[in-house]
């Protein structure tokens, strides 16, 4: 790779969790946002008056989705439900990085992210299919499991890492930067915090 092709090249560092989106880029830019898509279909009497076929759907991702929410008629989808990725969802999220990133030519990028241990093959390259198609395929793309990032910036080369989340806690099993096995536990902080807040409201009758 030539010093001027190199000079173009951008990579981003992308992490899809529950909870939050985290992504960081080339000069120090970084993103955060809440990991969480939502959309509201609507259709008024005047549309069945005028006889209109399609309902006016508004759609919200991070901040914008949590206040869109608040509405009963919304519909609010995360991106990795205990382990299992929705895969629009995260197309979506991964635009509005790209977005908040001002990415110009997505054929300069190199895409580093991390899914689930547990996720399959063909769901892996479902995600990098759909990214392809709406963002336009990356310079390259790497997807390792969501805890191997952890080892590497630990400075590791072997070692289980345990990964507690919003909602699900991952195990992975590492020799000399080879995965040798892992897993994903649906429990996590959340569970912690029911938990907690279950034992306030039994022992003292307070509601958190």
């Amino acid at each position: 790779m030539s010093r001027e092709s190199t000079r173009k090249v951008q990579p981003i560092g992308l992490d899809i969790g529950t909870s939050t989106v985290k992504a960081i880029a080339g000069q120090g830019k970084r993103v955060i946002f809440p990991s969480v898509y939502c959309k509201r279909l609507i259709k008024t009497t005047w549309d069945e008056r005028e006889k209109q076929t399609e309902n006016v759907m508004f759609e919200g991702i991070g901040q914008e989705a949590i206040d869109l929410a608040k509405h009963n008629d919304a519909i609010v989808i995360r991106p990795i439900i205990e382990g299992t990725i929705k895969h629009e969802v995260a197309v979506k999220l991964v635009q509005e990085v790209y977005r908040r990133l001002d990415v110009k030519n997505p054929a300069s990028v190199v895409l580093v992210t991390g899914l689930p241990y547990d996720v399959s093959v063909s769901s892996i390259n479902y995600l990098e299919q759909l990214l392809g198609e709406s963002l336009g395929k990356p310079l390259q793309m790497a997807i390792y499991p969501q805890s191997f990032g952890t080892l590497i910036e630990c400075g590791l080369e072997s070692a289980t890492v345990i990964n507690i989340g919003h909602s699900t806690t991952g195990l992975l099993l590492v020799e000399d930067l080879t995965v040798l096995g892992g897993g994903t536990e649906p429990k996590a902080t959340d569970y912690v915090v029911e938990q907690v807040r279950n034992n306030i409201i039994k022992d003292h009758g307070l509601v958190p």
